[in-house]
C-alpha cells in the first residue's frame, strides 16, 4: 500500500502547521485589539490627569488668594 500526498506525515505536519500559524496569528490579531483599546484608555486617562492637575493647581492658587484676603481682614480688624 502506497500513501497518496494527502496521507503522508508531511502533510499531516504542514497542517497542523498551517493550523498553529493561524491561531497564532488570530491571537496576535487579538492581542493588538486589546493592545489599542488600552492605549486608548490610557491617553483618555493621561489627558483627565492633566485636567484634574490643572483644576487642583487652580483651586490651590484661589485657596492661596482666599487666605491671604482672610488674614487681611484679621490684621483690618484687630
Amino acid at each position: 500500500m502506497t500513501l497518496t500526498s494527502v496521507e503522508s506525515p508531511d502533510w499531516q505536519y504542514q497542517q497542523r502547521d498551517c493550523m498553529l500559524l493561524d491561531a497564532m496569528e488570530q491571537r496576535i490579531v487579538r492581542l493588538t485589539q486589546k493592545n489599542t483599546t488600552l492605549l486608548g484608555v490610557v491617553t483618555q486617562n493621561t489627558e483627565a490627569l492633566e485636567l484634574t492637575k490643572v483644576a487642583v493647581t487652580s483651586n490651590k492658587n484661589r485657596l492661596r488668594q482666599l487666605w491671604r484676603q482672610l488674614s487681611e481682614l484679621r490684621i483690618h480688624n484687630h
